[in-house]
């Protein structure tokens, strides 16, 4: 079964985003974690396939946690980010860190899904999806 974390410290939030999802996609594995160290015990235990994680978590940026663990666990990890941050270059150091899809807030649920489904394709056609 595939399996996608999201990571957010906004917990009514991902909350939301979690059930919704679990409920439209069935044949996923869905998890909600709050922080920055709670993602990385995740990815250490669970290995998901995808994450969706915001930029701005509290003590540390997502980036960092794309960057210093996600990656270095996971080569193959399918990581989308969620921002509000509006600077002209967010993109482009997203995109410079390994991220494959980066969404501005605020994000509609269908739209979620939607780049969730293209994310589970792209691994498939890979090779990558478990």
């Amino acid at each position: 079964m595939m399996k996608v974390v999201l990571v957010d410290d906004e917990c009514a939030m991902i909350d939301s985003m979690c059930i919704f999802l679990s409920f439209r996609m069935k044949d996923v594995e869905f998890k909600c974690v709050y922080s920055a160290p709670d993602a990385v015990a995740y990815l250490e235990k669970e290995m998901p396939q995808i994450m969706v994680l915001d930029l701005n978590l509290k003590g540390i940026s997502g980036l960092d946690v794309v960057q210093k663990r996600a990656l270095e666990l996971m080569p193959n990890i399918y990581t989308i980010v969620i921002t509000g941050n509006v600077k002209e270059n967010v993109d482009d150091e997203c995109r410079a860190a390994g991220v494959q899809k980066v969404l501005n807030k605020p994000v509609g649920l269908e739209d979620l899904k939607q780049v969730i489904v293209d994310a589970i394709k792209t691994l498939s056609d890979k090779g990558g999806a478990r």
